[in-house]
């Protein structure tokens, strides 16, 4: 498989520092939440509010780091819809998680496999 030269995130140093010794964690509910729909990525201390779908996807990739996962495999996270629908609402979730990643500071890519699927990739220091 060859990845493609798109890769998203900007991880920083003291991002990389701080992960290293924090693994990330997808938290269905947490404390002091009413809505049994709310989800967060927990690094260390920090939760950091998403969507369920968005962090099922982020789970599976983050998961299986460094390996690729295949389209269908994400697309099937995402219930029973037409399979063009379910392409569609896979690259929004990744496009959010890419922004996630971003603002947060996390050193982490995912990077486009062609043709295949998406791949998370921690960015060492």
């Amino acid at each position: 498989v060859v990845v493609s030269g798109d890769v998203f995130g900007t991880p920083t140093a003291e991002a990389n520092a701080a992960i290293t010794k924090q693994p990330l964690k997808v938290l269905r509910r947490w404390a002091g939440q009413r809505n049994d729909r709310s989800w967060a990525l927990q690094v260390g201390n920090k939760l950091i509010p998403a969507g369920a779908n968005q962090l099922t996807i982020f789970e599976l990739l983050y998961e299986n780091s460094g390996t690729v996962v295949s389209y269908a495999r994400l697309c099937s996270l995402l219930g029973p819809t037409s399979s063009g629908r379910r392409y569609h609402l896979l690259q929004e979730y990744i496009r959010r998680n890419v922004e996630m990643l971003e603002t947060n500071k996390l050193p982490y890519v995912i990077a486009v496999a062609s043709k295949v699927g998406y791949v998370l990739c921690r960015v060492l220091p």
